[in-house]
C-alpha cells in the first residue's frame, strides 16, 4: 500500500514537471511541524525558500536529478527524483550538531557539539557582508578567543609562530590568503587538539579550510574595494635652524666651540635661498604622500553536480607607494592570485581532489642597497646637509661657457641637477632614487595538493581511507636595474651657482641587471590515514583515525659548510573519539614523533593526550530550566613531545664537535702541526622538549541569546635544551654538552561573550573576548650574585635595566666638577643634566655597574581583549571593533629618541635639560659624544605598550531583493570602511611611530559585494 502511494506521488510530480515548470512541495519536521526558511537548490543552482507555512514553489525541468535542502537546526537533505514527494521531511538535530556546525579538527571533521577541546572557530561567510576585511591575517589576531597576535596562541612560544595548516597541509604560508577564499578558520589551542599534527604543533595550530564547490550550486561572487592609505604617524625632526642651534648647544655642553654661526642660522631661517642654505624635511608632502591609493578585486566561481564540484578564485590587488618621488620607480605592490579546488568521483568507491594555488607579487621601488627610500634616508640626512636638487634657474650661465658645457653633459631631474657637498661628503640619497636605478622584489608562491578518498565499507562497515600529497614552492628574488650617475658640488657667488664639480660617475642607464635570491622554501608532504566510524544502537558512537604523516621542508638557509639542510617531520598518530548518548564525549590520542635532530636510539617521542566533554544541559535538572539552553563542561590534558625549537643550527647537538683548523704550532725541528680544538661535548641522551597541558572550561548558551566560553589553562614547556654554565668552571666551556634542563610556564584564563537580540527591524549583536595570560621562567640555569637579578620566577621576556633618579643637578658636584655627597661612581664622565641612577647594593660598593640592573617589567601584555558591536536596522548595518592590551612595556632604543654623536635631532630633544629648564626637563642634556651614561638600559627609556584601538568601522547597505532581481543579480551590498580609526594610549605617539621603514597606515575603503 505504501509503495503504491509513493509511486502515485512520484507520478504526480513527474506529471507536473512534464506539464509545467513550477509545482508546490511541503516541508515539515518529523512531527509534522511546518519549516520555514529552508533553502532549496535545484540542479541548475537556483535557490528557492519555504514560506511561513512550509510551502515552496520550485522549478524543475527534465534535466533536474536532485534537490538539496538546507536549514540550520536540521540535517542537510539531498533528494533524487525517484525519492521526491509532495511532502519532504527534514530531520531535526541537537543544538550545535547540524551541518552548519561542522568543524574541521586535526585530520577530520566533527560538529561543534562533539568538541571537548578549547577550539575557537569562525566562518567568514557569517560576517563577510558586515566586516569586509580582505586578508585572513587581518582578522586572526582580533576575532579569536585566545589569540595574542596573528601568530601567537595564548603567548605560547613567545615570538615563535603557531603552525599554519591549510586544507590539511602543514606549514603553509597565508600572508596573501584572502577571506573570500576561506570556508572556515579554527584556532587549536591545547595539546589534545593539536597532537595529531605532531612535532610542528608545539605552539598551537591555526587551521584554515578553503572553499570548495557544492552540489547543485552555481554561484559567481565578486568583491571590489577601492580606497586610500593614510600614514598614522611620521617622524618629526627639527628643521635646519633648530638643529644647528641645538647642535651648537651640544658642543658647548661638551666644552667645544660652536660650528654654526648666527649669520648662517639666520640666512637658513629666512628661506631666501633654500639651495645655498638648505632646510630639508624628507617627511613633508614634497616627499611623502598624504594618501596613497589601494585597490582590490576578487571573483569566485563555484558549482557542481553529484559527480564533480569546482571552486575557482581570481584576485588582483594594488597598493601604491607612499613615497612621493619618481612614480615610474616607486610603483608600489601588485599581486595576482588564482586558486582552483576540484572534487570529483572516480567511481562509486573512490573520489579525489585536485587543488592548486598560485600567487605572484611584485613590489617595485628604488634600490634598497643604496638606501634609496625616503623612510630610510630621511632618518639620517641632516636638514642642513645640502640641497639634493640644484635648480637650473640658479645657474649663472651668462658668459659662462664652462658651466654651460658641464650642464650639457648632465642629466636633468625635477628641473635641476643632483646636488652634493664636499663639506658634508655623503652620497646624495635622493640621487639614488632619481638616477640609481630600480628594483622589483618578486614573490612567487605555488601550492599543489591531491587527495584520494576510499570507501572501504566492503571490508568493514564504517571504514574509509585517504591519501594526501602536497607540494609548495616559495621563491622570493630581487631584480635590480643598476645605473651609474653623477652628482655635483656647487660653487656659489652670491645667490648664483657659477661652477659645479662632478663627484660621481658618468650618467648611464640600464647597464646592469642583477638578480639575487631573498628567500626560498620548498615543502613536500604526504600522508595516509584510515578512518572508522561505528554506531551502536544510537547510544555509543566511535570514530577512530590512524595516520601516517611526513613533511619535508627545504629552506634557503645554508649551514657553515655550504650545505642546504632539510627539515624532516615524520609522525604516526592514533586518535579515538567516543560519544555516549550525544552528551558525554571522550577523546584520546597517541602520536609517535620522530626527530632527525637527536641521536639514534633516542629519536622517538610518544605524545599522549585526552579530553572529556560533558553536555550538562542534557540532564533533566538543567534541561527543564527556562534560561539554560546549552551547557558543556570540558577538561583536556596531555603531553606533547617536540623538536620544533631546534632550528637549523641545532642539528647534531648530541655529538662532540671539534675544530680541525684551530691554528698551528711548530716543533723545534721546524716541523709544523695543526691544532685541533673542542667546540662541543657529547650527550647521546639528549631528548625532546615536551609540552605538558591542562585546560578546564565550559561553553554555554543562555536565554537563547547569550553565548559564553570560558577556559583556564596551564602549559609547561619542559626539558628545554641548553648548554649549562653553572655546574662547570669557565675553562670547561669548550667541553660542555647540551642538556635538557630549562622549563617555562604559561597560564591564564580566557572568556568569550556574545549577545544577540532582535526587535522588529532592529538587530543587535554585541560581544568580545578577554584573556589574561602570564608566563614564567620556571627553571633557569643561573647562579647570580644578587637574587633580584635572577630570571627564574619572572616573566619569559623580562626587561632589565637601571632605575633612574632624574638628572644630576649643580648641587651634586663640588667646585672642581667632581661628584659630591658620596654619590656612587657612574663609571662615566657626567655633569649636570645627565641621568642619575639608583645604586641597588650600596653596602657592597659605591659604583653604578651591571649589578645595579633590576627587573623593570614585562616585555609583553598579560591582558588582551577585543570588542565587537553590530547594529542592523532593516538593510543598514554598522559594525565596530575595538582591540586592546594592557600591562606591558618596551624600551626606547632608536636614534630618534636616543640622540648621540652626529645623529639627526627629533622633536624628542626639545624639552632637554638646560640650566634654565632644570626643574621641568624630560630629556637629558645634549652632547656630541656617545653619552655612555645617559643611554643605558633604564626605566628612563621605557614606554607603555598598553592601548585601546578602534580597529575597524564599517557601514553596509544591502540592496533589496526586488531591486537585485531588476538588476539581474542575486545580492548586492555597498560598504564604506576604515581601519585604525583612533587609539587611546598613554604613549600613543610612540606606539604609532615607525622609524626607518614605511609608516603604519589607516585604510579607508569603499566597495561592493555582489552575487550572480
Amino acid at each position: 500500500m505504501f509503495t503504491i502511494i509513493t509511486l502515485s506521488a512520484n507520478f504526480d510530480i513527474y506529471s507536473q514537471i512534464k506539464k509545467a515548470e513550477t509545482f508546490k512541495i511541503n516541508i515539515t519536521d518529523e512531527s509534522g511541524n511546518k519549516i520555514s526558511g529552508v533553502k532549496i537548490y535545484n540542479s541548475k543552482g537556483k535557490i528557492f525558500y519555504s514560506n511561513n507555512n512550509g510551502y515552496s514553489n520550485i522549478q524543475l525541468d527534465n534535466d533536474d536529478k536532485k534537490l538539496v535542502l538546507e536549514k540550520k537546526g536540521f540535517k542537510d537533505k539531498t533528494i533524487t527524483f525517484d525519492e521526491l514527494t509532495t511532502t519532504i521531511i527534514m530531520q531535526t538535530t541537537l543544538r550545535y550538531a547540524d551541518d552548519q556546525d561542522k568543524t574541521e579538527v586535526a585530520f577530520g571533521t566533527t560538529v561543534k557539539r562533539k568538541i571537548s577541546n578549547p577550539i575557537s572557530t569562525v566562518t567568514p561567510n557569517d560576517f563577510g557582508i558586515y566586516d569586509n576585511r580582505i586578508l585572513v591575517n587581518e582578522i586572526i589576531g582580533n576575532r579569536f578567543l585566545g589569540m595574542k597576535s596573528n601568530n601567537s596562541i595564548r603567548g605560547f612560544g613567545g615570538s615563535n609562530q603557531a603552525l599554519i595548516v591549510v586544507d590539511g597541509v602543514l606549514g603553509r604560508n597565508i600572508n596573501n590568503l584572502t577571506l573570500q577564499e576561506v570556508e572556515q578558520i579554527s584556532v587549536l589551542k591545547d595539546a589534545s587538539s593539536v597532537a595529531m599534527y605532531g612535532s610542528q604543533a608545539l605552539n598551537g595550530v591555526i587551521q584554515i579550510t578553503t572553499k570548495r564547490g557544492k552540489v547543485n550550486r552555481r554561484e559567481i561572487n565578486v568583491r571590489i574595494d577601492s580606497g586610500v592609505r593614510q600614514p598614522l604617524a611620521l617622524p618629526d625632526y627639527l628643521n635646519a635652524p633648530e638643529y644647528m642651534t641645538l647642535y651648537n648647544e651640544a658642543l658647548v655642553n661638551d666644552g667645544l666651540t660652536p660650528i654654526f654661526n648666527n649669520a648662517l642660522i639666520q640666512n637658513t631661517l629666512s628661506g631666501e635661498n633654500p639651495y645655498l642654505y638648505p632646510d630639508i624635511d624628507f617627511f613633508s608632502r614634497d616627499y611623502v604622500k598624504t594618501f596613497a591609493p589601494t585597490y582590490d578585486i576578487g571573483a569566485e566561481f563555484l558549482g557542481g553536480n553529484d559527480r564533480m564540484q569546482y571552486y575557482v578564485n581570481l584576485g588582483w590587488s594594488h597598493q601604491a607607494s607612499l613615497e612621493n618621488l619618481v612614480p615610474d620607480v616607486n610603483k608600489g605592490v601588485n599581486a595576482f592570485s588564482i586558486r582552483g579546488n576540484l572534487d570529483f568521483k572516480i567511481n562509486d568507491k573512490i573520489s579525489s581532489t585536485l587543488d592548486a594555488n598560485l600567487l605572484i607579487r611584485s613590489n617595485q621601488s628604488a634600490r634598497s642597497d643604496l638606501g634609496a627610500s625616503v623612510f630610510q634616508f630621511g632618518t639620517t640626512f641632516l636638514p642642513n646637509q645640502y640641497a639634493p636638487i640644484l635648480p637650473l634657474e640658479y645657474m649663472l650661465l651668462e658668459n659662462n661657457d664652462v658651466l654651460t658645457e658641464k650642464l650639457a653633459g648632465a642629466n636633468i631631474y625635477a628641473g635641476g641637477i643632483l646636488g652634493y657637498s664636499q663639506t658634508n661628503p655623503t652620497p646624495n640619497p635622493l640621487a639614488a632614487v632619481y638616477a640609481g636605478g630600480s628594483q622589483d622584489d618578486m614573490t612567487i608562491y605555488g601550492q599543489f595538493t591531491n587527495t584520494i578518498n576510499f570507501d572501504l565499507n566492503s571490508l568493514l562497515t564504517g571504514l574509509s581511507g585517504k591519501t594526501r600529497m602536497s607540494f609548495d614552492l616559495f621563491d622570493q628574488h630581487r631584480l635590480q636595474y643598476r645605473n651609474t650617475y653623477n652628482f655635483y658640488n656647487p660653487f656659489w657667488v652670491g645667490n648664483k651657482i657659477f661652477d659645479i664639480d662632478g663627484q660621481g660617475q658618468n650618467d648611464q642607464q640600464g647597464l646592469t641587471q642583477f638578480v639575487t635570491g631573498l628567500d626560498y622554501d620548498m615543502r613536500f608532504g604526504a600522508s595516509i590515514q584510515l578512518d572508522h566510524q561505528a554506531n551502536i544502537d544510537n547510544i555509543h558512537n566511535f570514530k577512530t583515525t590512524l595516520l601516517g604523516y611526513y613533511n619535508n621542508i627545504t629552506t634557503d638557509v645554508i649551514s657553515d659548510d655550504g650545505t642546504r639542510q632539510t627539515y624532516k617531520y615524520p609522525h604516526l598518530g592514533l586518535s579515538t573519539s567516543y560519544t555516549y548518548l550525544d552528551k558525554f564525549i571522550l577523546d584520546v590520542s597517541a602520536t609517535l614523533n620522530h626527530s632527525i635532530k637527536l641521536a639514534k636510539g633516542n629519536r622517538a617521542g610518544l605524545s599522549t593526550t585526552s579530553s572529556i566533554g560533558y553536555i550538562l544541559s542534557e540532564e533533566n535538572f538543567i534541561k527543564n530550566t527556562n534560561f539554560i539552553d546549552f551547557l558543556k563542561l570540558k577538561v583536556s590534558s596531555g603531553v606533547l613531545y617536540s623538536d620544533l625549537n631546534l632550528g637549523l643550527n641545532s642539528f647534531y647537538l648530541y655529538e662532540p664537535l671539534v675544530n680541525l683548523d684551530g691554528g698551528s704550532f711548530n716543533w723545534q725541528e721546524g716541523v709544523g702541526n695543526n691544532k685541533v680544538s673542542f667546540i662541543q661535548g657529547a650527550n647521546s641522551n639528549l631528548g625532546f622538549e615536551k609540552r605538558v597541558d591542562l585546560n578546564i572550561g565550559f561553553e554555554a548558551l543562555l536565554w537563547n541569546s547569550l553565548s559564553i566560553e570560558f577556559n583556564v589553562f596551564q602549559t609547561d614547556i619542559e626539558d628545554k635544551i641548553i648548554a649549562l654554565d653553572t655546574p662547570y668552571p669557565s675553562y670547561y666551556d669548550d667541553f660542555k654538552a647540551f642538556e635538557n634542563f630549562e622549563a617555562d610556564r604559561y597560564r591564564g584564563l580566557e572568556l568569550g561573550l556574545n549577545y544577540t537580540k532582535s526587535w522588529s527591524d532592529f538587530r543587535l549583536n554585541f560581544g568580545g573576548n578577554f584573556m589574561l595570560n602570564d608566563n614564567t621562567a620556571l627553571i633557569r640555569d643561573e647562579n647570580r650574585q644578587y637574587a633580584y637579578q635572577n630570571r627564574q620566577g619572572i616573566s619569559l621576556n623580562p626587561i632589565f635595566g637601571y632605575q633612574n633618579l632624574g638628572f644630576y643637578g649643580f648641587e651634586d658636584f663640588d667646585a672642581n666638577g667632581n661628584l659630591a655627597n658620596n654619590l656612587p661612581d657612574p663609571q662615566a664622565v657626567v655633569q649636570p643634566g645627565d641621568i642619575k641612577y639608583v645604586n641597588q647594593n650600596p653596602n657592597d660598593d659605591n659604583v653604578i655597574d651591571n649589578f645595579d640592573q633590576v627587573y623593570l617589567g614585562r616585555g609583553y601584555n598579560p591582558i588582551s581583549y577585543n570588542l565587537n558591536l553590530q547594529m542592523t536596522y532593516k538593510r543598514l548595518t554598522l559594525y565596530l571593533q575595538g582591540v586592546g592590551q594592557s600591562g606591558g612595556i618596551s624600551p626606547l632604543t632608536n636614534s630618534y629618541f636616543q640622540v648621540t654623536g652626529n645623529d639627526k635631532y627629533s622633536e624628542s630633544v626639545v624639552n632637554r635639560w638646560t640650566p634654565a629648564t632644570a626643574a621641568t626637563a624630560t630629556y637629558p642634556r645634549l652632547s656630541t659624544g656617545n653619552a655612555n651614561n645617559n643611554f643605558k638600559n633604564s626605566d628612563f627609556w621605557i614606554y607603555s605598550t598598553s592601548y585601546f584601538n578602534l580597529s575597524r568601522a564599517q557601514l553596509t547597505y544591502e540592496v533589496s531583493e526586488n531591486l537585485c532581481k531588476k538588476l539581474g543579480i542575486k545580492q548586492l551590498s555597498i560598504h564604506a570602511s576604515g581601519s585604525d580609526i583612533f587609539r587611546i594610549a598613554k604613549d600613543k605617539d610612540i606606539q604609532l611611530l615607525r622609524i626607518g621603514s614605511e609608516p603604519r597606515t589607516r585604510n579607508i575603503l569603499i566597495g561592493l559585494r555582489t552575487s550572480f
